[in-house]
């Protein structure tokens, strides 16, 4: 029953609407396009407002290696583009800080010897993520007179699992989520 549930949890998460699909065709577009750091850190920042799937790929098809998620575009691209620590850990923890799982593209050694700064700003992103999960799972707790069985978070994205026959306060959801950013 529990590994029903998880796929089901799965299906929910990683089946894109149509208007997701786009999105994120989009804005992974833009990112590939992108001239220099400047304009990558503006696309990130507008995808990530537009509620982009950060760690979904849109080919799904492992067997030809193109499994790339939205935020490994935006890693590739830092590695191709002309060096700017600073922007780049900035492009880094705004991700982070909307939970975006990296794959092996991340090269955390180089940037922390190239912007000292950047462990600190990572640390901080990180613990800003898991902080507002935390008060999300509150609030999504909160909102019912039962039991929250199951929450998952891409971005602006939720999967939320109550015990059968809940009663959901779903205005409180979706503006606690609002409220958190």
């Amino acid at each position: 029953y529990r590994q029903q549930k998880e796929e089901q949890a799965s299906k929910l998460l990683v089946n894109l609407t149509s208007n997701q699909k786009e999105k994120l065709n989009k804005f992974s577009d833009k990112v590939l396009r992108a001239q220099n750091m400047a304009e990558l850190e503006e696309i990130v920042n507008d995808a990530i407002k537009s509620g982009v799937r950060l760690n979904y790929s849109l080919s799904q098809d492992f067997f030809l290696g193109n499994e790339y998620t939205f935020t490994d575009y935006v890693m590739k691209k830092i590695s191709e583009l002309k060096k700017n620590p600073k922007v780049s850990s900035s492009i880094i923890c705004q991700l982070v800080s909307k939970g975006a799982v990296f794959g092996n593209t991340v090269d955390a050694n180089t940037l922390t010897s190239e912007f000292k700064e950047h462990k600190t700003n990572l640390k901080k992103a990180y613990i800003d993520y898991v902080s507002n999960s935390h008060k999300f799972i509150e609030i999504a707790k909160s909102a019912t007179n039962s039991e929250l069985k199951d929450a998952r978070i891409d971005n602006s994205v939720f999967y939320l699992e109550y015990s059968k026959d809940s009663k959901i306060d779903i205005i409180k959801i979706i503006d606690g989520a609002r409220d958190l950013g």
